[in-house]
């Protein structure tokens, strides 16, 4: 008989990698969860859990993407030579 694979597999070595590089960039939580468009409740229970759906993995990452992509282009604006 095939063995059934958890619904919300373990994330947990991707999601220690996204939360090493938030704390990196020094984005919090609440901005994180918002530009990845994930409610509050269930990026609680990610992080709590260590499981979750591939596409907030990748929800994640992109936002990560995003936030820093933001801040360099702010930072470019403002004429911050050192970005």
């Amino acid at each position: 008989m095939k063995r059934r694979t958890p619904y919300r597999p373990d994330q947990g070595l991707a999601l220690s990698r996204i939360e090493r590089r938030r704390q990196q960039l020094g984005i919090t939580h609440v901005e994180l969860y918002t530009v990845a468009e994930i409610p509050r409740n269930t990026y609680a229970r990610i992080c709590k859990t260590g499981l979750a759906f591939k596409r907030h993995v990748i929800q994640l990452r992109f936002a990560l993407r995003t936030i820093e992509q933001r801040r360099r282009l702010a930072a470019k604006m403002l004429g911050a030579d050192d970005v």
